[in-house]
């Protein structure tokens, strides 16, 4: 069983109620940036937590009910990077060490977050591509009317008058917008 948590993906502590770690793997001790589980061992967790009340919250929970669990909590690491953790604890009652313990089990979830994040801003710039194409494609229908019915006014109309000038500039103006929308 020793081997199966040393080699575990996972970060595995074992702490007093209080929050001093008494166990840990050298996943976890990776996770927080530590060279091995001895810099851990002996140490609080309590300044690992960004947000103090997290880890009450946590307690009062896993000392109510027997189990704590969390999907997304920030930690620090060692060197002050901000990571996200998911995490299950559970209280054990040892009648051996005569005190209750909290055995916990984390996920570093700080990567999956950031590539989920990606993704959903991706969908989003997909589906604001999708609806400038649409009005684009609409707006380009409604300029080739103008453009049409100018031409027609155009070849109609004779002389250099100002209603001509005017079907002029009506016309380049479309064509802009055609362009415009092209673009």
């Amino acid at each position: 069983y020793r081997r199966l948590i040393q080699e575990a993906p996972y970060g595995i502590e074992i702490t007093t109620i209080d929050g001093r770690i008494l166990d840990a793997n050298p996943a976890l001790a990776r996770m927080l940036g530590c060279a091995g589980p001895e810099q851990l061992i002996g140490h609080s967790i309590l300044g690992l937590y960004v947000n103090p009340d997290d880890r009450e919250a946590a307690l009062r929970d896993v000392q109510a009910t027997g189990y704590a669990r969390s999907d997304s909590l920030q930690w620090r690491r060692r060197d002050g990077q901000v990571i996200t953790v998911r995490f299950g604890a559970r209280l054990v009652q040892d009648t051996d060490r005569g005190s209750p313990y909290i055995e916990t089990m984390i996920e570093d979830v700080t990567e999956r977050l950031r590539l989920e994040a990606q993704f959903h801003q991706s969908q989003k710039m997909e589906a604001v591509g999708q609806l400038a194409g649409g009005i684009a494609h609409d707006f380009n229908n409604l300029l080739t009317v103008i453009l049409t019915t100018t031409e027609l006014l155009l070849e109609s109309e004779t002389g250099s008058g100002p209603v001509h000038a005017e079907l002029q500039d009506v016309y380049r103006s479309a064509q802009r917008g055609a362009d415009l929308t092209r673009q």
